[in-house]
């Protein structure tokens, strides 16, 4: 809808790379609210295995808000790391960002012990 499309205009959408093992989707989405209002946080994750592929983008109610977050971020250490981060305007955001085709996997634990048992069985271990 026409609204819709207008209010997701006055958002900001910040790109953060370099993202430290253990700062997750709910650690990043308390972290960023120091700065306003997080609507979305969208982690890449690896298909096969979930992990964190290391870059995540991170969506505000406003974008002003959300170029100091940028501006304030990019280049801070956090884990022996360096984060980058970058303001990303409305016209260069896919409209399908923050949206989910598959549900986000958790827990692990069951798929490798399954994987683990038909490795066996396949080197007759």
């Amino acid at each position: 809808s026409p609204a819709a499309s207008s209010i997701r205009s006055e958002r900001g959408v910040i790109y953060i790379g370099h993202i430290p093992h253990g700062f997750y989707e709910k650690e990043m989405k308390g972290y960023f609210s120091q700065f306003g209002t997080v609507t979305h946080v969208r982690l890449a994750r690896s298909r096969k295995t979930g992990g964190s592929k290391g870059y995540a983008f991170v969506e505000f109610e406003d974008k002003e808000v959300a170029k100091i977050a940028a501006e304030t971020m990019n280049n801070y250490l956090m884990f022996d790391k360096l984060l980058k981060c970058q303001f990303i305007p409305a016209e260069k955001c896919h409209p399908k960002l923050f949206f989910r085709r598959r549900p986000v996997i958790t827990d692990f634990s069951k798929r490798r012990e399954a994987m683990r048992i038909s490795f066996n069985k396949v080197c007759n271990r």
